[in-house]
């Protein structure tokens, strides 16, 4: 999938959108959430190659997995987050999609917190370490 295939339906999208907007705004609204819902599954594949190839790195650079998928878990919330909220304020409810951010802002520091607990043990042990 390439990102002119992408950008086209999204024009055609939302020009069929708009048409129907007129006669039926509900309609319309639950035609741009399934259209976004389409646009996401057609780049599954693309981010799963991603996914792949950060993980070929880290292996690469001898980073421990449990980082890398904590990174990884980070990045997955972020998007789901924002795609999530964006398509609450899409159908008028911006105090929802407010919600979902928190939600996922609070989400990521809770995968964060070992990796921070990691970092604090690590310097410990070189404040032990130095005379």
């Amino acid at each position: 999938m390439n990102i002119l295939s992408i950008a086209g339906l999204a024009i055609v999208g939302l020009l069929v959108i708009g048409l129907v907007r007129q006669a039926s705004p509900e309609m319309a609204t639950l035609l741009s959430m399934t259209l976004g819902v389409v646009l996401l599954l057609w780049i599954v594949d693309s981010l799963a190659q991603a996914v792949t190839s950060l993980q070929d790195l880290a292996a690469r650079a001898r980073i421990q997995p449990e980082y890398i998928k904590a990174i990884l878990k980070v990045v997955g919330i972020s998007y789901i987050a924002g795609f999530s909220a964006q398509m609450c304020r899409d159908a008028g409810e911006s105090a929802l999609a407010s919600k979902v951010e928190l939600a996922g802002k609070v989400m990521i520091l809770l995968i964060a917190l070992p990796v921070f607990r990691a970092i604090v043990s690590a310097l410990e042990q070189l404040a032990r370490m130095s005379p």
